[in-house]
């Protein structure tokens, strides 16, 4: 096997809540992740040596800062073999945007190369190169689409459900940076204590469990929604229309600034989003369903 074209899913956080600030620099969370059927496109081929990045985005690192180079290296490195790969994507998931795509992209090259170099890593070696690379990468190369994610994210909790969610993603087309997102959140927290959190994640792993979607709509939390929608005018008008347009419940994925809600009907999502566009709506907007693998 010399190339293979993989799929790389985005994710949305249902819930999101952040615990405490760790010795390590890391925060504690809790969050319920879901996989969504926007993918970015990803071309894997073999090479002699080396890794080369191509992409049709203006907007995406080639070099050693992308996920997708470290996943490569890190392998090689745990491996103690050099593994040369050229890898065009393209993407489709918007960067920073709250959405996880360059974690789902190293899940997906990880998975890649095992495939193209015939190798056998078990799951212990797996989780031990998604840590080294970022807290969701380990939800990206399970198999799970819902789980709930405690530590760092990293330690993952199946939910065992086949509901598929359709949903309306807006993305304001701004880019937010997850670490200034959490140092305002500490700055936050200290100046005006730990405010009361009392969604609980149990509640809507129920929901989802009981195929609720009216209970889902009402337990959606996110810690960083309060903070994001006092900063960012563009964030709030989003789920300010989300909210009139007859979403069953709304919320901020990640540090934002992608918005969602989710609709009883994938017709209705469909409908919202056409008409966003004839009234000439900067925004990008995703009808978007859970993801099917």
């Amino acid at each position: 096997m010399k190339e293979i074209t993989v799929f790389s899913p985005a994710k949305l956080n249902l819930y999101l809540n952040v615990l405490n600030r760790r010795p390590d620099g890391y925060h504690n969370i809790v969050t319920l992740f879901e996989k969504i059927d926007l993918c970015d496109e990803i071309i894997v081929k073999k090479r002699s040596k080396g890794i080369e990045i191509r992409t049709d985005s203006e907007n995406l690192s080639v070099g050693r800062d992308n996920l997708m180079y470290r996943a490569v290296e890190e392998v090689s490195n745990f491996l103690n073999k050099s593994l040369g790969v050229d890898i065009f994507i393209k993407k489709n998931i918007p960067i920073s945007s709250g959405l996880g795509g360059g974690s789902s992209n190293a899940a997906s090259i990880i998975n890649a190369v095992q495939r193209l170099y015939d190798l056998s890593l078990d799951k212990e070696s797996l989780l031990y190169i998604a840590r080294r690379l970022g807290a969701d990468v380990g939800f990206f190369l399970s198999d799970y689409t819902y789980a709930i994610g405690r530590g760092i994210g990293d330690e993952l909790e199946k939910i065992d459900s086949t509901l598929l969610l359709s949903q309306v993603l807006i993305w304001p087309r701004l880019n937010i940076s997850t670490a200034d997102m959490y140092k305002k959140l500490d700055s936050f927290n200290e100046d005006m204590g730990l405010t009361e959190r009392n969604s609980s994640v149990k509640l809507l792993k129920q929901s989802i469990e009981n195929s609720d979607i009216s209970l889902i709509g009402k337990r959606l939390f996110n810690v960083f929604e309060g903070l994001l929608l006092q900063e960012e005018l563009q964030v709030k008008r989003a789920k300010e229309l989300l909210n009139q347009s007859g979403s069953v419940g709304t919320c901020l994925s990640g540090s934002g600034p992608t918005v969602f809600g989710i609709f009883r009907d994938r017709k209705e999502a469909i409908a919202l989003q056409e008409n966003l566009r004839l009234k000439g709506c900067r925004w990008e907007i995703f009808v978007v369903a859970t993801y099917g693998g």
